[in-house]
């Protein structure tokens, strides 16, 4: 037993935190220069130039607005120092569309990455509205219904490198630039989170205030949850100017953002550590708000960051990843971000900032698992995980874990207490499992925005959750 835990310690640490890359297109097996696209070329909209591991690639038309488009080209090109491996492609003009209907459906990360030279770019998923847009910093979170896209942008010597991750299912992506390198289309599968522990200012009262006006002091706990101390500091509005305002518990129903009770920011920044939790963990999840002003960003004590939170460098700190979902609500940007990497302490603030759901993962590839049998790692304790995204629309995925066989019920309620569904009511064996919900009741019929609560039970345990849905 100690030898297989001890492979399946080194197969984790040698596996991407987002799953098995399953299905790929980098463009190697292309010769070098080959050209692709409109006069003099002989290719038309819509035709198929290529084909890599049942991944389908055809060029189209490239928008200059919503009534004007062009038919460019685009040039198989070597890869250059910061961007890409082996061969790349280079598009002028032009949009390139990756059909993934070969591909068995499968719960996907679809990922790729470009570099922006210039100019704007083109999205399309699933053939609905295109995105005629600067994709580094203006990406839509939602490009089109079930599918979220989060990206991560770091500035390099020659523009912007960009890697994004659509999370759902994508039948299509269409996408293209001006002066715009992609590379590395891939298609992921599997993952599971272990453990999750998660910050949701439930635990203080309501209207509870802290900071400088309030007699707290930086650096000072306030409040721990789930094992996650948190601590007031100060807020920079530059390099030289530290400010020590103050924060409150409120109703996400009054901001407008959030589930339940969340915490509202004005010029102080808060620290939550993540060290009590162990060393393996390589993901965290956070919600914000951004009301006006500015932000501060810190990672593990590296450099901080003071500006739009929405425009934070992919690489706060070494060997982690900074990934954003950004919608706008009205005159609020809302976003969804996931920390990829060991994060020991993550510090944020902002001049009217909203926080919420700041959660930790340990997160292992399901293909740990297929390679041994299902008793090989078991968990130590019943455990109801928080629901992925949320909020939500249309669906979100609930995984639970059972450290013996069980007969397992999940339920659905509404704010009411009201039954909505049962998603399980059967036996399950030990192990880490996820069921999805589609946001429907027991009849079919999609269930209105709101928010709702999840419960697991068995014959010796019972817990529950809440999340946000938001159609």
């Amino acid at each position: 037993m100690k030898t297989k835990l001890f492979i399946i310690a080194a197969i984790i640490l040698s596996i991407p935190v987002y799953g098995i890359c399953q299905n790929y297109v980098n463009f190697d097996s292309l010769r070098l220069g080959a050209q692709f696209g409109g006069p003099p070329l002989p290719n038309y909209p819509g035709q198929v130039i290529y084909e890599q591991n049942a991944i389908v690639v055809s060029v189209h038309d490239f928008h200059w607005d919503s009534t004007s488009t062009t038919f460019g080209f685009c040039e198989v090109d070597t890869a250059f120092p910061g961007f890409g491996d082996g061969k790349v492609m280079l598009l002028n003009n032009i949009n390139l569309q990756f059909d993934f209907t070969r591909l068995s459906p499968q719960n996907y990360w679809y990922i790729f990455e470009f570099a922006d030279l210039g100019g704007f770019e083109n999205l399309q998923v699933n053939g609905h509205t295109v995105i005629i847009e600067d994709l580094s910093f203006n990406a839509p979170g939602t490009p089109a219904p079930g599918v979220t896209l989060y990206i991560s942008t770091v500035e390099m010597p020659f523009g912007m490198k960009s890697r994004v991750i659509l999370f759902g299912k994508v039948n299509t992506l269409l996408i293209g630039g001006q002066e715009f390198y992609l590379d590395n289309i891939e298609v992921h599968y599997g993952g599971v989170n272990l453990e999750s522990s998660i910050v949701n200012f439930e635990s203080p009262h309501f209207n509870t205030w802290y900071g400088g006006p309030h007699s707290n002091f930086p650096g000072q706990i306030i409040l721990e949850e789930e094992e996650i101390p948190v601590a007031v500091t100060e807020f920079y509005y530059n390099i030289y100017t530290p400010v020590f305002n103050c924060c409150h518990i409120d109703a996400a129903s009054s901001l407008g953002y959030g589930n339940d009770q969340v915490m509202f920011l004005n010029s102080i920044s808060l620290e939550f550590n993540f060290t009590r939790l162990g060393d393996n963990r390589n993901r965290v999840h956070l919600g914000f708000g951004d009301l006006g002003g500015i932000e501060n960003l810190q990672v593990n004590g590296h450099n901080l960051y003071i500006g739009e939170l929405s425009n934070a460098p992919g690489n706060p700190a070494p060997g982690v990843s900074w990934y954003i979902s950004r919608n706008w609500k009205g005159p609020m940007l809302t976003a969804s971000v996931i920390l990829f990497g060991n994060v020991n302490t993550l510090r944020i603030g902002g001049q009217e900032l909203i926080l919420d759901n700041i959660c930790a993962f340990y997160y292992v590839p399901e293909a740990v698992f297929n390679e041994f049998s299902n008793d090989t790692v078991k968990p130590e304790k019943f455990k109801l995980c928080q629901n992925y995204p949320n909020p939500f629309n249309p669906d979100t995925e609930i995984r639970f874990q059972i450290p013996k066989s069980s007969h397992i019920v999940l339920k659905i309620y509404n704010a009411l207490g009201q039954e909505i569904r049962t998603l399980v009511d059967s036996q399950y064996h030990a192990g880490y499992h996820s069921v999805n919900w589609d946001g429907k009741d027991v009849t079919g019929n999609a269930v209105s925005s709101g928010v709702y609560f999840y419960q697991l039970q068995t014959e010796s345990f019972s817990q529950m959750r809440k999340m946000s849905l938001i159609r």
